[in-house]
This record gives C-alpha cells, structure tokens and sequence, in this order.
C-alpha cells in the first residue's frame, strides 16, 4: 500500500426518487430526484470553492455518479463502491418488507451482520468490500493528494464504522449520513485524520439534527466551536430551545442568545454531562472550545481499541451534533459548516 498521505473527500449522493417514495433502493438504480439535483449543485459549489481534486472516482449508480459530474471534472466509476445489494428487498417498501421478510427483519435489527439482506449482500460483505476498494483506490492512485468519492450511504458508515473500530456495536453509534452529507479524512501510513462527517450545512434540507428524527424520548446537543471568530449559519442553530456555555465563553454565548431568544445558562459540567442531563425532546446548543467538543465526540461515540482514527479538532464556529436516545448515545456528525480549515 502506498504510504503517502491522501486526503479523501468522501460524498453521499443526493437524494433519490426512491428516498422519497420510501423505497428500499440497493443496486437498483433509482435517478436524483429534483431536489436531489439541487442539493448534488449545492455541494459542488461547495468543493469547488473548498479543494482542487486530483480525481474523482464515483459508484457507477446513476444517483451517485450524477452527484459527482455537478462539479464539472472527469468522473472515474467503480462499481465496488455501490451501495449494499438488497436483493428482493429492491424496491420494495419498509411496510411490505416487514411483512414478508420478518425474520430477516428482527435478525438485522437485532445487528446481525452476516444475514444477507433480501438473499443479496451482508453487512460483513459490504464491508470487506469497501475496506479493499479504498485500499485500491490507495493503490491505484499513488501520488494523487485530494480525492473525491462519491457513493452511497449504507457503504459510506460501513466505512467509517470500520476506520472508529465499531462495527458490530449496536446501535450504530455513528450517524446516519444525509443526503450529499462531505466526510473528510487523510490517510496516513498508520492513522486516519478525520476532519468532517456528515456535514450537509451546503444545503438547507440536509443541514439539522433534530429530536424529530430520533423519537421524543431522545435529546440533542448541537455543541458550536468558538475560536478566533464566531461564525453562525442559521440552519445550524435552528429549533435550539436553550444555550449552555462555561463562563469563559459567556460573550459570545450571549450573543447568540440575543440572537436566537432562547434561554442561557451557565453550564460548569463537561459537555458528555450536558449530554445526559439534557431533557428528552429538545435540542440544546453548548458553546465550547474545539478541545472540548473533540473530547465530547470521542466519549460519546466510544471508538474500539483498533481504531485508526485521529479526530483534528473542529473547525471555528462549526457544530458537531451528540445524541442521547433511551438505549444508547451516538455521533451524529462532527465538525459541521463554520470556516473550512484546508
């Protein structure tokens, strides 16, 4: 493998005809759907203002590839990067999967990761497959710094569950990726460098965490980044019903309370015990240092003991999302939106 650092900027696709209808979508190949289009020019707009590639290689399933073509650069295809094949679960909806598939059901709910899904592809197939096709790319691409990688989300988190050491673990304590949701990381020789996951702050559709998509009984901390400046994207800090800061960060905190018009405390526990002492159903914004959320981020989501990760810290005015639902607790994103550090 080649030991020289790549930096992979790795890219859901925009959402899909079949993510609106609700239809289980795996190697069939459902198009973008209009909003799907915006959202693929929106991160595009993005990377092309952010990074200069030196390729793009993208899944060879059209919601994928046309994600990747919005930049305007040549668009290498790999088929390996495709999203898990659900066989006869194609598709199909949640409603009638679980109605003539229940055993295959209640086993993958249950986090088995050998069953194949609809008689297609497992878990642990998937993410075989992804770990080799990275190495490939590693390989194949010997000299080349910045990479694109446009592919799917159930590959994407089989990844990065891989890299955390955290497959297995159920729930999975890493977040679901949104829709054109950037992850960036540089591979080293012995380490990766994680700088973003899950950030779709480039489109207002994809940019909120929120309780809604976790149940009532489940709490939101959006934790926001100060630095040397405050940089505050609506979307970002939308829906937040109160602000914790420690008293070093009171000013700038106050600042946001004028603006969004919620209450403010003074917080003096550590972010994790914010976490758990945040009320079941609402969203809290924590203003703290980038140390802090980095430390948070790394409790919460617990990486196992061949985890290859090192997380840089977040990036000034950026918001990282740690979700405490009734069974478990999960990174929903990390280093999200404010000033890119490239």
């Amino acid at each position: 493998m080649s030991r020289s650092p790549v930096r992979f900027t790795f890219v859901r696709h925009g959402e899909s005809v079949a993510n609106v209808s609700g239809r289980w979508q795996g190697q069939g190949d459902a198009p973008l759907s209009e909003l799907g289009r915006a959202q693929a020019a929106a991160v595009a707009a993005r990377l092309r203002a952010a990074v200069r590639f030196d390729h793009v290689v993208s899944s060879d399933l059209s919601r994928a590839r046309d994600t990747a073509l919005a930049l305007g650069l040549p668009v290498d295809v790999d088929p390996a990067l495709r999203e898990i094949d659900v066989g006869a679960w194609e598709g199909k909806s949640q409603l009638e999967v679980a109605s003539l598939f229940p055993d295959e059901v209640l086993h993958l709910r249950s986090g088995a990761e050998h069953v194949k899904v609809g008689g297609g592809e497992s878990w642990a197939e998937v993410h075989a497959r992804i770990d080799r096709a990275v190495r490939a790319l590693r390989e194949r691409l010997d000299g080349a710094r910045e990479v694109g990688v446009f592919s799917h989300g159930g590959v994407l988190s089989s990844l990065f569950t891989g890299l955390f050491d955290v497959r297995g673990r159920h729930p999975r304590p890493l977040g679901h990726l949104v829709n054109t949701a950037v992850s960036v990381a540089t591979f080293h020789a012995d380490h990766v460098e994680l700088e973003r996951y899950n950030d779709g702050s480039h489109h207002a559709s994809t940019a909120r965490f929120s309780p809604e998509r976790f149940g009532r009984r489940s709490a939101v901390v959006a934790a926001m980044a100060l630095g040397t400046s405050l940089h505050v994207e609506p979307s970002l800090v939308a829906g937040v019903t109160e602000i914790f800061t420690p008293e070093e960060h009171e000013d700038e905190a106050r600042f946001l309370h004028r603006e969004l018009g919620v209450p403010l405390r003074v917080a003096r526990d550590p972010l994790a015990r914010v976490l758990e002492q945040s009320p079941p159903g609402q969203r809290v914004l924590v203003v703290a240092s980038p140390e802090a959320i980095r430390d948070a981020a790394e409790q919460t989501l617990r990486p196992g003991a061949r985890s290859m990760v090192k997380m840089r810290l977040p990036s000034r005015g950026s918001v990282t999302h740690l979700v405490r639902m009734p069974n478990a607790t999960l990174l929903g994103d990390y280093s999200v939106g404010g000033v890119e550090d490239r």
